[in-house]
């Protein structure tokens, strides 16, 4: 079975699922049961839906309160399906193609740029590996926190207004928590 097929079989296997689960819809969205009593009121159905910023006539709430009640049973009862922690969500991106398998990756804790990293020129070549190529550089002191931090700064003072990406630089801040990062690395500080 591929994957169409099993996506047009879908709404049938979830109905059937329902079924079984023992959860069905309110009576009277059954076409029984016409004297079950509406579980939301018209004001209910209006206040929500001012609070939501929604307006609507009261002939259009009218025709929508019917589906609102209905919708009501619905939730109850996925609520009441229990789901481990586990379970993948029912779709899944999977973006290879049919038939193929993608190349496993490496891991993402390990530095792949580390050799080329450790030769660096100046500091704004380290502008944008992540953390995991830097830790090398900062644990064998080739470069320091406040350096980085330093380099960090300029580049936002100086991109900042052209990208709009800085609400508040906290330039103090960030200088005195490298420089904390620097002593507890070195050994000043005690660690917790």
């Amino acid at each position: 079975m591929n994957r169409r097929e099993l996506l047009e079989l879908a709404p049938a296997i979830a109905t059937r699922l329902v079924t079984e689960a023992g959860i069905a819809p309110p009576a009277r969205a059954q076409g029984r049961g016409a004297d079950v009593p509406m579980r939301i009121t018209k004001d209910q159905l209006k206040s929500s839906l001012e609070i939501l910023g929604l307006d609507f006539t009261e002939e259009q709430r009218d025709m929508m309160l019917p589906g609102v009640d209905r919708a009501l049973g619905g939730y109850e009862g996925l609520r009441k399906i229990g789901v481990p922690l586990d379970t993948e969500p029912a779709f899944h991106f999977r973006p290879s193609l049919p038939g193929k398998e993608p190349k496993p990756r490496a891991s993402r804790f390990t530095p792949s740029h580390s050799a080329k990293l450790a030769t660096f020129n100046d500091l704004e070549d380290l502008a944008f590996p992540p953390v995991t190529e830097l830790a090398p550089l900062l644990k064998s002191r080739k470069v320091s926190s406040t350096d980085l931090t330093k380099m960090y700064l300029v580049r936002l003072k100086k991109y900042g207004p052209k990208l709009l990406c800085v609400i508040t630089l906290t330039e103090d801040h960030a200088l005195a928590q490298a420089a904390e990062a620097d002593k507890l690395h070195a050994g000043e500080i005690g660690r917790n």
